[in-house]
């Protein structure tokens, strides 16, 4: 007699939660579309359109009850970071807590939730396979020598987080042309166990699946862990391809150690 009205109660929680999760995203999108509006043939600063998309992306975490958590304080020199690729909710993680301006695959234009967000972030676009880094990787070299950090993740690609998959260093010469140290950092999610929150990778589903995984998810934690800046000077791509891929593998083992139950 007491499983249906179990299940009932556990079911209105999950319909309760995911209204609010949903209602939490439809506002970041709204801020997100809104300032784009806002921004339109006026002319606005770097660091107003960080500004505002932090605070896009902390309204997100909070709808998704996504606790983002630095592990060392993060730096605030100018940089080109680089981080590894779990999911789509990266770019709120990490747009929550550093000032930056992303680089992202194409495709991510059109997301439903993260799309808006770095339009109006006016992130630069790469369309994978066109043949286009070198020309992004030049504009990329234009802000970063203007002074605008920038972000993009190496892996190309999302992983379940479990390790560092091989990395395409093609975009690091904007960093070796402006001579901008690479600033890593690495995003681990955590769940309410303790352990790597397997709810949250964006791997062999569609986009609307992996929106429902989170949205219905338990509170997760969002670990960040910045690593040791890489200098660009008497390196080549590779080399510094290489280095950045031996760092973050080591980086991400330290910090599964550290998070980890």
């Amino acid at each position: 007699m007491t499983q249906p009205e179990t299940y009932t109660l556990d079911h209105a929680k999950v319909l309760l939660q995911r209204g609010k999760r949903a209602a939490g995203l439809a506002k970041s999108v709204a801020m997100g579309v809104s300032y784009t509006h806002r921004i339109k043939d006026r002319p606005t600063s770097n660091e107003q359109v960080s500004h505002y998309l932090q605070l896009v992306c902390q309204q997100a975490c909070r709808a998704l009850q996504v606790e983002v958590i630095p592990l060392k304080p993060i730096p605030q020199e100018l940089a080109l970071w680089t981080c590894n690729h779990i999911s789509w909710l990266d770019i709120a993680v990490v747009g929550s807590i550093i000032p930056t301006f992303f680089i992202s695959k194409a495709e991510i234009a059109d997301w439903p939730i993260m799309g808006k967000v770095t339009q109006a972030a006016k992130t630069l676009y790469i369309k994978r396979g066109s043949g286009d880094s070198g020309y992004v990787s030049r504009l990329m070299a234009q802000d970063l020598a203007a002074g605008k950090p920038l972000i993009f993740f190496p892996e190309a690609t999302t992983s379940d987080g479990t390790g560092i998959l091989p990395l395409h260093g093609k975009l690091l010469q904007s960093a070796m042309d402006t001579q901008t140290p690479i600033q890593p950092i690495l995003i681990t999610y955590v769940n309410a166990d303790g352990k790597l929150d397997d709810m949250i990778p964006y791997t062999d589903m569609t986009m609307a699946e992996s929106i429902q995984r989170i949205v219905d998810n338990r509170p997760s934690k969002a670990y960040i862990l910045p690593l040791d800046k890489i200098e660009p000077a008497d390196h080549t791509r590779d080399e510094l391809t290489a280095m950045l891929q031996a760092a973050m593998i080591d980086g991400l083992q330290r910090m599964h150690a550290q998070v980890l139950s």
